[in-house]
Parts: structure tokens; C-alpha cells; sequence
């Protein structure tokens, strides 16, 4: 299911998004060449080098990662992988298959027992198998239990009827004609990997598993479901990029197994970066590669607020016709298939500030950079958490301090004026969004006022560059609460008090002036408010 984070961090690039429109990242190839170790042959390294035995990782994205990067590999590193790694299929060779035929009688056999020459070699020979309508489940000497190797078989018919005939999906191809191979191999590693080769004729998605994947309770049961999710999304082909592989398995876990709430922790990946690239990718830097599958948290908004589960489907039905590899910019498909890429992302953000969703207990708490409890206040970001394009920084805003005199709330906003920006004071009430005012700003810069702050529970500034490139972008605020009688000569007592504690460093109250700031935005800031309500599962309609 996940790939768990490198021993150690590896110096130099890391690869990042890639198309027309996004900034081109290259990777290391000795850092991505060391992951395969770790997966494939854990026994060539020293113990603290090694993937953690404590859960089992998905190694799809790292099998596709290598394969779009092969030619920059050494002869030796080659070598050495290719008795694991197949062979990339052509550009279009996946996705565009035509509807299978029915069968007159179910399968009986893989492929690759058809074809015996055309079985990868890392599959092994297959001398034990439980075959069940769908699958081929196959293993080697003592590497798993019989009846464990049932339980996996178990879960992922369960999983066929869940995701195909309930959701939709697109099978896997050819699996009219063969059993799907899901072979559990004596590796020594809590893993599972799927992938395709080329066998009968045309690509045939298969899955591998490590043995120590099923000694983690019932996790090989969403592994098998979230394996089978990618089978299903190679006949769809190549065109989302890496991390929406990834967010999508870990998001379907979901409907497969609700009580088990197995992709809660991945969730995390997003949560501790949200400053990070909605679609930046890495096999290799431990934030990154998190964050593929944390932006699960993203398929979670699409399903509740937008279009239910089936919008993820069409999303991956849209990649068979249209992109190359890896190079769908998400916002671009939605805009295609008639959405409002611009409403969707600013909800999306909005609601990650409370984590509003069905199941909010199991969503972490998103990291804020900053916190405010006394006013006026200043602060920004110039660090290494400044939020990247289509990242997002959280800045939490204590209410306490409003009054009757002092209802409403006053922020200045100033940043890049090379890049749009969404800036957004959230309403908390009760642990959901209550209210969304979203500032208006042009050429970096943007003022507004909240307007009596004191009805909620807390305020969120959400500040997120709009912009494909992944480079990151500082900011500045400002904020005070307003005399609700601007022309008294009394500011109340209450501003510029000490104690505001500052979570990033950033924020602190000032004592000079503090009634200056309020009237400073007053005669300009209810003219630059947009506001709109955003409540729990409204959907968002088409544009």
C-alpha cells in the first residue's frame, strides 16, 4: 500500500511534476536505484537502511517511476533491476484497448500459464495456487499459509465486486480471458507491487506481494483492494500523474473495507505538508512521497462535496483518450469535463482547515504555520514551509479577544504579485466550515474584514498560491479587530495585549497605534469581501 520513508534523506534533486505548463525537476538516479533495494532486495543493505518490516508498502508508483527514467541508469544498475522491473509498455500501448468480447466459459488459467515463457521472473513458478473466479493466487514453497493465502483470495473478490460491480471500474484487461495472477512471493519484504507485462499479445496487469505483508492483521486485505485498484487503472493508461495513482488506491480503501479506515494514518502525508504541491511526487524525499498518498485527502473532497465516487471513475475514464504520460494537471480535467477547477480548489482548502468530512475523527489535523490570539498582529512566511504552487499554509485565529465593541476582524494580505492567490478567512463553528470570505487580490495584495468573528468557534486565514509551478512563495499579513463605532476615540483596552503565541514565529502583537490599523482598512476592505457558505456535502455544481 505505502511505500514508508528512506532511512535517511538522500541528497540532491528530487523529481517533481512534469508537462507544458509545470516546472520540469530532475531526479536522482542513485536515490531512486537505493529505494529499489530497499524494496526489491532489502538483504544488500544494512539494517538501517532498510524499509520498516512494521508495515507493508506499495511499490506501483515506484516500478512506474523507474520505468519512465530507465535510459539515465547505469548498465550495472539495469542490469540488476530488470529481473524485477518489466519492460515500460509504448506510449499508448495502455488504455485505449477495445471492449472485450463476453466470454462463453469464465477463466480458467493467467496468462502466463498459457504462456509459461512470457511469466516475469520475480513471480516465481507459481507450485502452490488457490484459483477463485477472478484470481490466481500463487505462491512458492512455505512463503504463506494456506489458509492465509485463502484470505487474501477472499479479500480481493471482495474487492472485485466492490470496485467493478459496484462502483464501476474498468476490470482489469483481459481479465475476461485470463485469471488475474496474484502471486505472494518469499521475499522478505511487508510490500506489494503492481504492474504489467506483455504476454498473449498484449499488456496483462499482475500484483506480487511480499510475505511480510500479511503479518500486519488485516492490512493485506486493503493492500489486496488497493493492489487491484491499480490493476484496474493501467487499463485506463498513462495519463494522471504519479500521486493521483496513489491518492486513488488509498482513497477506494474506503469503500472496500469502512470499518477497517486503513488509509486514516496516509492521510497524514498531507496534513504535516500541506505547503507542499497538490501533485508534487518523489520515491525518494520522505515529505513528498507521503504526500502522494496523503492527497488522498483531495479524491475524499471530489466524492463528498462534488460528484459522489463515480467522479473518480470519469476522472481516470477521461485519461484513456486524452494526456500522454503522467501529465494531467487535475485542475485542467475538471475544467474539460465542465467543472469550476477555481470554486473546487478554494472548497477544498477551505474544508482542510477543520477537516470537515463524514469522517472527520479520522482525518489528522492539518499543520498550522501560525497562530493568533491577540491583535493587532503581524506575520508571514519566508521559510522552508511557504506554501508552493497549489499548496496551502493554515493560520489559525483565536476569537476570545472579540467583543461587542470590537466585533469584526481586519486583514491585509501582501505577496508575489508573479502568481494569482487564493486568500480565505474560514469560519469554524462546531468543527466544520461555517463561513468562507475569500479576499480579493490583485497584484499580490488584498484587504478584508470578517465580520463579527465572535459567533465562531475560530478563524483560519488559508493562503495558497495559484500557480502549476512548484516553487514556493513568501507572504505578509496583517490583522486587527474593528471599533464596531470607528468614529469613537476609544480603542478598547483589549488590543495590543501580549501572549499571542506564534506556532511558525511569525505572528506577534504590536503596541503602536493599534487603533490606526483598523481605521487604515476600514473605508476599502467590505468592498474587496467575496463572500460564500460552504456547508458539509453541498455539492458543487458543473460551471
Amino acid at each position: 500500500m505505502i511505500l514508508f520513508a528512506l532511512g535517511a534523506a538522500i541528497a540532491g534533486p528530487l523529481h517533481g511534476v512534469e508537462s507544458a505548463e509545470h516546472e520540469h525537476v530532475h531526479l536522482s538516479v542513485d536515490g531512486l536505484y537505493e529505494h529499489f533495494q530497499q524494496f526489491f532486495e532489502p538483504e544488500e543493505l544494512l539494517p538501517e537502511q532498510r524499509l520498516s518490516d512494521q508495515q507493508w508498502h506499495c511499490g506501483t508508483g515506484l516500478v512506474l517511476e523507474i520505468q519512465k527514467n530507465w535510459e539515465r541508469f547505469s548498465p550495472r544498475q539495469r542490469q540488476r533491476m530488470q529481473a524485477f522491473i518489466p519492460e515500460a509498455p509504448p506510449a499508448g500501448a495502455l488504455g485505449r484497448q477495445e471492449e472485450e468480447p463476453p466470454s462463453l466459459a469464465a477463466p480458467s488459467e493467467t496468462c502466463f500459464d498459457a504462456y509459461p515463457s512470457q511469466r516475469p521472473n520475480w513471480a516465481g513458478d507459481g507450485e502452490n495456487r488457490i484459483v477463485t473466479e477472478h484470481f490466481s493466487v500463487e505462491w512458492d514453497g512455505s512463503a504463506i499459509s494456506e489458509s492465509k493465502a485463502q484470505s487474501f483470495a477472499d479479500a480481493l473478490e471482495h474487492s472485485w465486486e466492490v470496485e467493478f460491480e459496484e462502483l464501476g471500474w474498468r476490470t482489469p484487461n483481459r481479465s475476461g480471458q485470463w485469471l488475474t495472477l496474484a502471486y505472494v512471493s518469499g521475499g522478505n519484504y511487508a510490500g506489494a507491487v503492481t504492474t504489467v507485462e506483455y504476454c498473449g499479445g498484449d499488456y496483462i496487469p499482475y500484483i506480487v506481494a511480499g510475505k511480510s505483508a500479511f503479518s500486519q492483521g488485516t492490512w493485506y486485505q486493503d493492500m489486496a483492494g488497493h493492489e487491484l485498484n491499480h490493476a484496474s487503472q493501467f487499463s485506463y493508461g498513462y495519463g494522471h500523474e504519479f500521486y493521483f495513482w496513489e491518492s486513488t488506491a488509498t482513497w477506494i480503501e474506503e469503500y472496500l473495507y469502512p470499518s477497517h479506515n486503513a488509509w486514516s494514518p496516509y492521510i497524514t502525508g498531507y496534513s504535516q505538508a500541506p505547503y507542499l504541491a497538490i501533485n508534487k511526487s518523489s520515491q525518494q524525499d520522505q515529505d513528498i512521497f507521503y504526500h502522494m498518498y496523503g492527497m488522498a485527502i483531495f479524491n475524499f473532497y471530489l466524492d463528498e462535496y462534488i460528484g459522489g465516487p463515480e467522479l473518480i471513475e470519469e476522472l481516470w475514464e477521461y485519461s484513456r483518450s486524452n494526456g500522454g504520460q503522467y501529465d494531467l494537471w487535475i485542475g485542467s480535467v475538471l475544467e474539460d469535463k465542465g467543472y469550476n477547477w477555481s470554486e473546487i480548489y478554494d472548497g477544498f482548502i477551505a474544508a482542510n482547515a477543520v477537516m470537515d468530512y463524514d469522517e472527520s475523527a479520522y482525518f489528522p489535523e492539518v499543520d498550522r504555520v501560525d497562530s493568533v490570539n491577540s491583535f493587532p498582529a503581524t506575520g508571514g512566511n519566508s521559510g522552508s514551509t511557504k506554501p508552493e504552487g497549489y499548496g496551502q499554509n493554515y493560520i489559525r485565529i483565536r476569537t476570545g479577544k472579540a467583543s461587542d465593541e470590537l466585533p469584526d476582524l481586519s486583514v491585509s494580505f501582501e505577496g508575489a504579485d508573479s502568481v494569482e492567490w487564493s486568500v480565505q478567512l474560514v469560519g469554524e463553528l462546531d468543527d466544520t466550515v461555517s463561513e468562507v470570505l475569500r479576499l480579493e487580490v490583485v497584484e499580490g495584495v488584498g484587504e478584508g474584514v470578517f465580520s463579527s468573528i465572535g459567533d465562531f468557534d475560530n478563524i483560519w486565514l488559508v493562503v495558497s498560491p495559484l500557480t502549476t509551478k512548484t516553487k514556493s512563495y513568501s507572504y505578509t499579513w496583517e490583522m486587527d479587530l474593528l471599533d464596531a463605532n470607528p468614529g469613537s476615540t476609544d480603542s478598547g483596552d483589549t488590543l495590543g495585549e501580549e501572549g499571542s503565541d506564534s506556532v511558525a514565529g511569525c505572528a506577534c502583537a504590536t503596541s503602536s497605534d493599534p487603533s490606526s490599523a483598523g481605521r487604515r482598512f476600514l473605508p476599502v476592505m467590505v468592498a474587496l469581501l467575496l463572500p460564500w457558505r460552504l456547508r458539509r456535502r453541498d455539492k458543487i455544481g458543473k460551471a
